[in-house]
């Protein structure tokens, strides 16, 4: 059961990483508390997914808004399924997946222009593209198969342009969800299908080890390189609830941020001071979904918490929108 319009190949596979703890999260009862809904004046660049204009068969774009909610413009066309946006380092182009020819990595000026395939065959399915933070290298995930037959994700790093690609992880489990340290050192990622947890890994492919023993997926490292947030399935008495969590870069000190609804996918501004993420409500007892997936905004330690994106109505039917990602400071 979907949550929302996932990347098609992929979400059976790196998504499929954490395949088991999403469909538990789209059957589960749950409804987010009440957020603020004003917006505030902010000109920050964020880009986002949304299916929004795409009337077809699961399709989706990328767009760019201002931090406030404010001047939505389209980066990707219509027709395809493009997801999971990465602003390059300098800001000047953004790094997606898309299903378009040939499905796997692809670039775009943030303007829409320039846009070019990066990574493709041979590798099977490549995406979630994550930048180095000098902009030379492109961490992404992929799979293969092995003896007996089963996909086995891992974690590829490639050039910039795509070339050079070698594998990063080599572990016996299912990988996903790759994020840089800020020094370009080490890189943070999930492992596992029924229980994710996350683990940290040196460029060079040594020194991994596990970081937190939660139902913790789709990691970010801080811009300062002290924390990572990511998502965390919370199991109690009345449900699973999927909230944002922060923790220090060794996993400890952990802290939920947000509670009582479906929140994931963190993503820290560039000066660190706030965190944005996708989330959506559910009546607590019917498990009806009451909202469309909407992006909202907190500061990094969970205060002043508010809707960014707006959708065509208060109900449904309307568009979802997911996945968002800061552009880089200056």
């Amino acid at each position: 059961m979907r949550l929302r319009p996932l990347r098609t190949a992929r979400s059976s596979r790196a998504s499929c990483t954490l395949a088991v703890a999403l469909a538990i999260v789209a059957c589960s009862d749950s409804s987010t508390g009440t957020r603020p809904l004003l917006p505030l004046v902010d000109d920050r660049l964020v880009a986002f997914v949304s299916d929004s204009g795409n009337s077809c068969c699961g399709h989706s774009s990328i767009f760019i808004m201002h931090a406030d909610g404010s001047h939505t413009t389209r980066v990707t066309s219509e027709d395809h399924h493009d997801d999971s946006p990465a602003w390059s380092p300098d800001g000047s182009a953004i790094a997606f997946y898309s299903d378009r020819s040939p499905a796997g990595i692809w670039a775009a000026n943030a303007d829409g222009s320039n846009l070019r395939s990066l990574v493709s065959a041979p590798f099977n399915d490549p995406g979630e593209p994550a930048w180095s933070p000098n902009g030379h290298s492109l961490a992404f995930s992929t799979f293969f198969t092995d003896s007996l037959n089963n996909l086995v994700d891992i974690i590829e790093i490639a050039d910039a342009d795509g070339s050079n690609a070698h594998q990063l992880t080599t572990v016996a489990r299912d990988v996903a969800s790759p994020s840089w340290s800020p020094d370009g050192a080490r890189i943070v990622f999930v492992a596992g299908k029924v229980n994710p947890q996350l683990f940290v890994i040196k460029t060079d492919g040594t020194a991994e080890h596990q970081i937190t023993d939660g139902i913790d997926f789709q990691p970010q490292w801080s811009p300062d390189g002290s924390h990572i947030a990511f998502t965390t399935l919370d199991t109690n008495n009345y449900g699973i609830l999927a909230h944002i969590t922060v923790s220090r870069e060794d996993g400890s000190n952990r802290r939920a941020l947000t509670s009582g609804g479906v929140d994931r996918k963190p993503a820290w501004s560039s000066d660190g001071r706030q965190i944005a993420y996708e989330g959506f409500e559910r009546d607590s007892t019917t498990g009806t979904t009451l909202t469309p997936h909407r992006i909202f905004r907190m500061n990094a330690d969970g205060s002043d918490n508010r809707l960014m994106s707006s959708d065509s109505a208060p109900s449904l039917p309307s568009f979802n929108s997911w996945a968002p990602a800061w552009k880089p400071a200056p």
